[in-house]
């Protein structure tokens, strides 16, 4: 290879890397936007989740929320 084919390789291995890098880059943040976001929200899905199920069962809704307050200060 004359040494004109070994630059030009040289800066397409150059950008391919650094594509592959940026994303890889994006996966992990996405990643870890979507686990921070998953710890945030899941509480508030745990509380809507017994609620709802609550209200179906036929209670009223001020009985769900007392006892979702006293299931939350057991822990």
């Amino acid at each position: 290879m004359t040494e004109e084919h070994q630059i030009c390789v040289k800066q397409i291995l150059d950008k391919a890397v650094s594509g592959i890098y940026k994303i890889a880059l994006y996966c992990i943040v996405f990643v870890l936007i979507c686990v921070i976001a998953f710890f945030f929200l899941y509480p508030h899905y745990q509380e809507y989740a017994y609620k709802k199920d609550c209200l179906q069962n036929g209670h009223q809704k001020e009985w769900c929320e007392k006892t979702w307050q006293e299931l939350l200060e057991l822990d």
